[in-house]
């Protein structure tokens, strides 16, 4: 259930900064982005998803080496990697990732997986009505010779 709604607010943010956005060529001009809308749907997506993360890395917290389908005790996933660099832990390391920070890598992991996945897909349609095109053509010109 959290799964399906994460995925569709991660879609639903994709779909609100994809395309041209008159906000972005002027920043400053904050009555553009009280005009169109956009900063306070993007505001309700962000704390949507905020809770959501955080409900996984408390999880993740909670049950460090936990035994779940396909993943054997004792393995480390991304967020357990990420939780042993969060400040307050007892690591001598030189830097240190705040939740929030933690919450923004994972973020931008599944975004970008989407992103891609949403290129690959258009790359394929395009390539699609490419060889189409193509086929008309070589038909086109078997018709003048």
């Amino acid at each position: 259930m959290e799964q399906d709604e994460f995925i569709s607010l991660v879609r639903e943010m994709l779909r609100i900064n994809g395309g041209f956005y008159i906000g972005d060529l002027f920043p400053s001009a904050k009555f553009l982005q009280n005009i169109t809308g956009r900063r306070p749907k993007l505001e309700m997506l962000h704390q949507k998803v905020d809770r959501i993360l955080e409900k996984i890395i408390n999880d993740h917290k909670e049950t460090e080496s936990t035994t779940t389908e396909g993943l054997v005790e004792g393995e480390e996933d991304l967020i357990d990697v990420l939780l042993k660099f969060e400040e307050g832990g007892s690591n001598d390391l030189d830097f240190c990732l705040t939740k929030r920070n933690i919450k923004a890598i994972i973020l931008v992991s599944i975004i970008t997986l989407f992103q891609n996945d949403m290129l690959l897909t258009n790359y394929a349609s395009m390539f699609k009505h490419f060889i189409n095109g193509l086929c008309y053509l070589l038909v086109c010109l078997d018709k003048l010779i």
